[in-house]
């Protein structure tokens, strides 16, 4: 009898390999495609940096910040950017500010102030039915965000 000596996978392991790429797939995909919860959370991430920028520029130039926001156009700026970072589709923007800082319907800012401190405020950014709310507090300027029903 001659024995042939198979240079091949046997069903098991392919089985094996098959079931491992199945879970992988499952695991990574939720990861890798975009949802509005990731994307809600990237821009209010984006903003509080925006923000803390805008404090930590008025400790070190040691003059008044505005952080602007434009509810009506769904844009934002810092003074460290000229340029208006745009929100992405679909996504709503809400300010709560002091009336002085209000410069058109849809416009206003949020000022930080040389020792830290701000004008204090609100930002609610939503999509999909999710928002996160980033507080700004008026006496210490601390930025805080929290994840809220719109």
């Amino acid at each position: 009898m001659t024995r042939h000596s198979g240079s091949g996978f046997t069903l098991v392991e392919l089985l094996l390999v098959l079931g491992l790429i199945a879970v992988l797939a499952a695991v990574l995909a939720p990861m890798l495609l975009p949802s509005a919860a990731r994307t809600l959370q990237e821009t209010a991430d984006q903003i509080g940096t925006g923000l803390r920028e805008t404090r930590r520029t008025a400790r070190a130039t040691k003059a008044v910040q505005q952080f602007v926001v434009d509810t009506e156009n769904g844009r934002y700026r810092s003074p460290q950017s000229p340029d208006w970072r745009e929100l992405p589709q679909h996504m709503t923007l809400e300010l709560t500010t002091a009336q002085s800082l209000l410069t058109s319907a849809g416009t206003g800012a949020i000022a930080f102030n040389p020792d830290g401190s701000s004008s204090g405020g609100q930002i609610v950014v939503g999509l999909g039915g999710h928002g996160v709310q980033i507080d700004v507090a008026w006496l210490t300027g601390r930025i805080h965000a929290a994840e809220v029903t719109p």
